[in-house]
């Protein structure tokens, strides 16, 4: 099936194997990158379709790109009864950002004076509300308007992922795969930084003089963190740090490049900041030819309450953009405002912006689920009671927080655990999967067309399968878990392969080389991490182009 059929968004009834649950919005240009992602989203068991921002422009009537894309968007939640994710993979010149106005007033009670901020905001929020399709409903070309009567409860879980290349495309997708499917304690910490510069002013705090941003930012870790998490946690503060040099180590452009390029898990900063900026100390700002060009090998997921910090609406690149274009920089999400964030200018108050962040920390460390873009939809439900007035800086963050990453990712809290004692047996078109482990998806899916002439998810330990007759990926996911990928078929061919994970193959026969079939692309199989289990009961054939590299292994079974 060609993943731009529109069949399925018109009503016609879809097979079971084509429920999709997840759908990538990209254009023609980086659909091949994407459609990796896809791949591997479906493989673990979330049925996945790309789509084009070209071929949803000629399917769907609106005066808009924008409106096609939503209308797109609803008939595949109209018609997929698990339909969850969506991912706007590109920036604003690939797939176009719906603005709506963000409006705060500002009253003081005593004079009874206003300062009236409002200003127009990139709001991907918009495209997963169907509740109400127009967001300009009284036509004055303003969206999104308390008069509009719109509802700004998200029915989707919706990211994106700001490229615009076909490299930065490939350096998302192979980084999302990646940190699910090899993630491990040499990538990992368990730890979080939490760091920033001052916001309004120095006060003495039992007898210690520290920045509102110190004092707070400790408090904010106690009250939405330390109790949840046991995860260590290492303080890095213009006036005070848990590093060697303590408060002289200062919170500048250099140390805030060598504490990112340790890996710490999670990155929480309050600080001032600008599209292509956090400010930082003695009048220095951290800014995106920083980001550009930092290098680290673990895994980092950035939360910030810094003012226009992920303005990807913006020219030249915003640092939320800098960061996850950059191919060595680690960062698998980044959760920031794309205009103001919002603080107290007081002694003690965790900020309206804070409040937001300690509510998604909770989500990640407490949910049973905590995929990255479900997370923000529950925290951006939980806003929607204190929306209805702009004498409230929530419907402004409601509106302004645009989640970058992959909506589908699992967040990993901890170093994830292995699959240890799966056992799997194909004999003659049978197969059984055992997980050893409870409470585990298992996906089954066919191996040359995306999962659609098969794809079958079973929750629970075990499950068996019969009248298999072609090549399937096996699959077994859990929380907390790398994922178990294993193929199975009466013949399977291993050709134009590159393994970066443990893999096992389950046959009756395989056969491996460059060009043992004419099924697939020419192309050599190479085993470059993990341990590769190759186990045929008539036999294993390999060819030529077959390589295992350094710090890899291979097991040959024939029994």
């Amino acid at each position: 099936m060609d993943t731009n059929d529109f069949s399925i968004l018109k009503g016609q009834s879809p097979k079971t194997n084509n429920q999709y649950e997840y759908a990538i919005i990209t254009n023609n240009n980086l659909k091949s990158a994407f459609q990796k992602l896809a791949k591997w989203k479906t493989l673990k068991g979330i049925k996945t379709t790309v789509l084009t921002v070209e071929n949803i422009c000629n399917s769907f009537s609106g005066n808009s790109q924008q409106i096609k894309i939503k209308k797109a968007l609803k008939n595949l939640y109209d018609n997929n009864s698990n339909f969850k994710y969506a991912l706007l993979a590109g920036d604003v010149n690939v797939v176009p950002a719906h603005m709506c106005l963000v409006k705060y007033i500002a009253k003081n009670w005593i004079t009874l004076d206003s300062i009236i901020y409002e200003n127009y905001c990139p709001t991907d929020l918009y495209f997963s509300c169907f509740g109400t399709m127009d967001w300009d409903s009284n036509g004055n070309g303003l969206s999104g308007e308390l008069g509009d009567n719109v509802n700004i409860s998200p029915n989707i879980a919706i990211t994106r992922a700001p490229v615009s290349t076909v490299d930065e495309a490939e350096t998302f997708v192979n980084r999302i795969i990646s940190y699910e499917s090899a993630a491990n304690a040499q990538t990992l910490n368990e730890n979080i930084l939490m760091c920033g510069n001052m916001l309004d002013s120095l006060y003495i705090y039992n007898g210690i003089q520290m920045s509102d941003t110190h004092y707070k930012g400790e408090k904010f870790y106690n009250d939405y963190i330390a109790n949840i998490w046991n995860g260590s946690k290492t303080s890095f503060y213009d006036t005070g740090t848990d590093l060697p040099g303590g408060s002289a180590y200062n919170f500048i452009p250099t140390n805030i490049r060598t504490e990112l390029e340790k890996g710490y898990t999670f990155v929480n900063v309050d600080t001032h900041g600008g599209p292509d900026r956090w400010i930082a100390e003695a009048s220095t700002y951290y800014d995106s030819e920083n980001a550009e060009e930092i290098n680290n090998p673990k895994y980092s997921l950035i939360v910030t309450s810094a003012c226009l910090s992920n303005a990807f609406d913006s020219i030249p690149n915003c640092l939320s953009e800098a960061f996850i274009r950059n191919a060595n920089s680690g960062i698998i999400a980044y959760f920031g405002c794309s205009r103001y964030g919002w603080h107290y200018n007081d002694k003690y108050s965790i900020a309206p912006s804070s409040i937001i962040n300690g509510n998604l920390f909770n989500h990640i460390f407490t949910d049973s689920n905590n995929n990255y873009g479900e997370i923000v939809r529950k925290v951006k439900i939980s806003m929607i009671p204190l929306c209805n007035s702009y004498y409230d800086v929530s419907r402004w963050l409601l509106f302004g927080l645009n989640p970058i990453g992959d909506p589908e990712m699992p967040i990993f809290t901890s170093v994830p655990q292995t699959f240890t004692n799966v056992t799997i047996s194909f004999t003659n078109g049978t197969l059984n999967v055992n997980s050893g482990v409870s409470d585990c998806k298992i996906c089954v899916s066919s191996a040359n067309d995306m999962g659609d002439s098969y794809f079958d998810v079973r929750n629970g330990t075990s499950a068996s399968y019969s009248n298999l007759t072609d090549e399937y990926y096996i699959c077994i996911t859990k929380k907390g878990y790398i994922p178990y990928f294993a193929k199975c078929g009466n013949t399977v061919y291993m050709q134009d392969e590159s393994i970066n994970r443990d893999y096992a193959v389950f046959s009756n026969q395989t056969i491996a080389g460059s060009n043992v079939t004419t099924t697939k692309p020419n192309g050599p199989v190479e085993i470059n991490k993990g341990k590769t289990t190759i186990k045929g009961t008539n036999g294993v054939i390999i060819s030529n182009s077959f390589e295992v590299k350094a710090g890899a292994s291979l097991e040959i079974k024939t029994n």
